[in-house]
């Protein structure tokens, strides 16, 4: 097997790293979070080949805080060539060339509406030192994994997790986005200065630090495994995921949440919309004119449906069965050839054949 890893060209240089101190600090105010959060980062900076086996977890409410600087100081740290961006889509999906050949996973955006099926599908990638990897137009190979994964989301609950969980540190940021003249200030220290966070990491005590030892919990953690206890939560997640009865479209109300859950008789739009906000959905509230006015929610392919004119959406929920399949396809793609009429025929075909068929 060949060894294609290549180095950081960043080499590492005394300085001030105060803007790098104050940013980190403003991200994860928990001082015990921040500390335990800079060992992981300063150990895959300085023992590439070594990963920590259990996962980072940082979520805010609030969009546009940072959260991507972070990940892409991080991925400069490690070396741009070591670092693999995913999203929930891919690692869902039949292929499984994303856990390979990295140091640094970042996954995007955690959207999760699939009961724990995510959850249950990273933990080996996480933990394991080997994994069977299926990758298009190969047949599936065992391959060693060397990565530390980073995940980022504004969901309330990107993920379902088990109650003894030991592979996830969740992180929780309140912070507020500040004046765009401050990110960019930051973005250009952080490329000029990039040698100064290597040698603040590298100063950082590790003597103690275990890589291969369960995170601590966090007040975020407790509240995840709570969310994650939820019924209504795993099986609207589940029935959405499983596209079944009248939510095998993406666009759906909360009568038909209603109507496909079994013993969902007592529960409240209320209680149904915030499992939805919580499982990743996005509301696009009263749509239409007269008696085909609906409240309308999107399940899946967020993006999409955001772009979409109202009577897009009509149409979607009126469908028995959604315009878009699940096949791992970025949204854009999805738009881009949506006046296609044989397009989900072709998609559904070319998932079932990946080796022969090729949509690009």
């Amino acid at each position: 097997m060949l060894n294609v890893y290549q180095p950081s060209q960043i080499v590492a240089k005394e300085g001030d790293a105060a803007p790098f101190v104050e940013f980190i600090e403003y991200l994860v105010p928990d001082a015990a979070e921040r500390e335990h959060l800079l060992k992981v980062m300063a150990h895959t900076v300085r023992y590439p080949g070594a990963r920590v086996r259990h996962a980072v977890l940082l979520r805010s409410t609030a969009h546009g805080i940072g959260k991507s600087m972070l990940s892409g100081i991080w991925g400069e740290l490690v070396g741009k060539s070591n670092v693999r961006k995913t999203t929930t889509g891919e690692i869902m999906g039949a292929f499984d060339s994303w856990a390979i050949m990295n140091t640094l996973n970042v996954i995007e955006e955690l959207d999760h509406k699939s009961g724990l099926s995510m959850y249950n599908r990273l933990k080996d990638f996480i933990t394991s030192d080997t994994a069977t990897i299926n990758e298009k137009h190969l047949q599936p190979r065992n391959w060693p994994l060397f990565s530390t994964f980073l995940m980022l989301s504004n969901r309330t609950a990107p993920l379902l997790i088990e109650e003894c969980d030991r592979r996830l540190m969740v992180i929780d940021s309140h912070a507020v986005p500040r004046e765009p003249d401050y990110y960019t200030r930051l973005a250009a220290w952080l490329a000029d200065n990039a040698g100064v966070v290597r040698h603040y990491l590298d100063q950082i005590d590790l003597a103690a630090f275990n890589p291969h030892a369960p995170p601590p919990m966090t007040a975020a953690k407790s509240a995840l495994i709570g969310r994650s206890k939820s019924v209504l939560l795993q099986d609207i997640g589940y029935l959405i995921h499983d596209r079944e009865a009248n939510l095998g479209r993406d666009i759906v109300t909360l009568r038909d949440v209603r109507i496909a859950l079994v013993g969902a008789a007592g529960k409240s739009d209320r209680e149904l919309g915030k499992a939805l906000t919580e499982l990743g959905a996005v509301r696009f509230g009263q749509v239409g004119t007269g008696s085909a006015r609906k409240s309308l929610w999107g399940t899946r392919h967020r993006k999409y449906w955001e772009a979409a004119c109202p009577q897009e959406l009509l149409d979607e929920s009126s469908r028995h069965e959604g315009m878009l399949p699940d096949v791992g396809m970025p949204d854009d793609f999805y738009r881009h050839h949506s006046t296609w009429p044989g397009l989900r025929s072709f998609l559904e075909d070319w998932a079932l054949c990946a080796p022969c068929k090729d949509p690009g």
